[in-house]
């Protein structure tokens, strides 16, 4: 594989990453609008049902961010190597780019935690009336 190739697929990873993390942030904004709008009126079931469907597709994508996060490292830590300096990340700090992944990982678990810690805090007070 060229030295192109390889920052070509690094930035393939570093696109799909993001990409990954406007989704996540886009299924959690829609839960915290329902749990604020509707968490009080729909029934038990759809509650359930609601609360499985996104923790199912928060967690995927989670897994899906962590996972290319590591590729993304790992082409980081080889573009490195073969001392390439026209790509950013060979020129940065090495401990920059694996604490920026693994920061969004650890939010993201977080901000998950919080949405379902929403649901139920919505769900038994007053709020979204």
């Amino acid at each position: 594989m060229s030295e192109a190739d390889l920052g070509l697929l690094f930035n393939e990873h570093a696109d799909s990453f993001v990409t990954i993390l406007f989704g996540y942030f886009s299924i959690t904004s829609a839960f915290l609008v329902a749990s604020y709008l509707a968490a009080k009126i729909i029934p038990r079931l759809l509650a359930v049902v609601m609360i499985l469907l996104y923790s199912t597709t928060a967690l995927a994508l989670i897994g899906y961010a962590q996972r290319h996060g590591e590729v993304t490292v790992g082409l980081g830590r080889e573009l490195r190597n073969i001392e390439a300096t026209w790509q950013v990340v060979a020129t940065e700090p090495e401990w920059l780019l694996p604490l920026m992944q693994n920061l969004m990982v650890f939010s993201m678990l977080a901000i998950f935690i919080a949405s379902i810690w929403f649901f139920f805090y919505s769900r038994h007070t007053k709020i979204g009336e």
